[in-house]
């Protein structure tokens, strides 16, 4: 039980903080600037709870938190979906390559 307390609370943090990036970096690439926000931290930070909540099921987790991901980042930003799918993607792909170089020290 402490293991997935322990997983859930390293795939938030790291999910929370890669969307966070993610999101700065479309903004950029889409013209809106560092000032202007797709959404909020809380509602990034909403979104990461839900999704890594959904990633702790058995057999479907990886896909049903992507999934999850997707349609709460669609109805908190105010962006196309083409960019929500960036962002996550950018997002999924970081947190991976960040807790593959960590892993070995835990």
């Amino acid at each position: 039980m402490l293991e997935l307390v322990i997983i859930f609370i390293i795939n938030l943090i790291f999910t929370t903080s890669f969307l966070w990036i993610g999101m700065k970096c479309m903004q950029v690439f889409t013209g809106v600037g560092w000032s202007g926000e797709f959404c909020s931290f809380k509602e990034i930070g909403i979104a990461a709870v839900a999704a890594s909540a959904a990633s702790i099921v058995p057999y479907i987790g990886t896909l049903l938190s992507f999934v999850v991901l997707l349609a709460l980042l669609v109805k908190f930003t105010e962006t196309s979906i083409k960019d929500v799918i960036l962002m996550v993607i950018f997002a999924r792909v970081a947190s991976f390559v960040a807790v593959s170089l960590l892993a070995p020290l835990l």
